[in-house]
């Protein structure tokens, strides 16, 4: 990987194929944040950021914005992706490619949920779903219900939340991505567990370990989260505790600030429940400081407050940390 980022980044580019190397460089950079190789894609980075960027080529601004993106969620920062995933959703939509705008605006609706902004969030994943599936885009649709049966479940419509997750899973089982497919047994064991539904839940939950495997991935965390949370809910702390210590384990991989969240929070409550206070206190304040840190660098005050209160495992970690005294 290094020798092949050496190159792409020290390749001469004829002045009128500069904006393709940009392309070029901001899809490279993408790829390896998801992969971990995070020294690496700042060194694209620096690249994008020092290359004078066309603003009339919609479609290299979208690709620019796409990567910035990346990089924000990675980072933490849930506000800045959803600045870079609009704008990128808007270039894409003016250059014509109305099949990546649609994709990115699903994204969109993924961080206004993670933003607690549950309107907005439902809203953006209908109105996506309505054209992926009219163009076709069966993957793309199955992701964005995934989304849209959590919105659903964080709005209180648990009947239609269940729903439009079953349909996800199928979606992404009938395509053959196991990853996908255990993200949304996962979701699915959040949303039956709100709607206490727990031995549905704890199947769901079970399905998601089973499907992702060993994968030092965050849909694994996720997928342990939900199994530890159902667990907590049946009063059977000693289990709990495992599947939490599993999930904590992966927080170093966990890339999203829609999983951190619900994994530090269970694995803080998991400690209580198996009677150990101070690492109990300890870890939530922890989860509490992270969340605080989070919601400093949002800046709308609207949204800082909907990410604090609208988004249940952060609103449940700000509530346990009063309850239980966190300093």
């Amino acid at each position: 990987v290094d020798v092949l980022a050496d190159r792409l980044m020290d390749a001469a580019a004829a002045p009128d194929a500069q904006a393709a190397q940009i392309i070029a460089w901001s899809r490279a950079a993408v790829s390896l944040v998801f992969s971990g190789a995070g020294a690496l894609a700042e060194r694209l980075f620096a690249r994008i950021e020092a290359a004078a960027v066309d603003a009339g080529d919609r479609v290299l601004v979208g690709r620019v914005h796409q990567a910035r993106a990346t990089r924000a969620m990675a980072a933490g920062d849930v506000a800045g992706y959803l600045d870079h995933t609009m704008e990128s959703a808007q270039a894409f939509d003016a250059a014509g490619d109305v099949r990546t705008a649609c994709v990115q605006q699903n994204n969109a609706g993924y961080a206004l949920a993670m933003l607690g902004a549950l309107g907005a969030a439902e809203a953006a994943l209908r109105k996506a779903l309505v054209a992926v599936d009219r163009m076709g885009m069966t993957s793309t649709a199955g992701v964005a219900r995934q989304n849209l049966g959590l919105v659903l479940a964080y709005s209180g419509a648990l009947q239609e939340a269940r729903a439009v997750e079953e349909r996800g899973i199928e979606t992404a089982h009938a395509s053959g991505d196991a990853l996908m497919t255990a993200c949304g047994h996962a979701y699915l064991a959040e949303i039956l567990t709100i709607g206490r539904n727990y031995e549905a839940a704890e199947r769901a939950a079970r399905m998601a370990v089973t499907l992702v495997g060993d994968r030092d991935h965050e849909v694994r965390a996720m997928a342990q989260a939900a199994l530890a949370r159902v667990l907590l809910a049946t009063h059977r702390a000693p289990e709990a505790l495992v599947a939490a210590q599993k999930a904590f384990a992966l927080l170093p991989v966990v890339g999203s600030v829609g999983a951190e969240a619900p994994v530090r929070l269970v694995h803080a409550e998991a400690l209580r429940a198996a009677g150990d206070e101070g690492a109990a206190r300890e870890a939530l304040r922890v989860a509490r400081d992270r969340l605080m840190e989070r919601a400093s660098r949002i800046g709308p005050p609207g949204l800082r407050a909907s990410f604090l209160a609208h988004v249940p495992a952060n609103a449940r970690t700000m509530t346990l940390a009063l309850e239980w005294g966190v300093e």
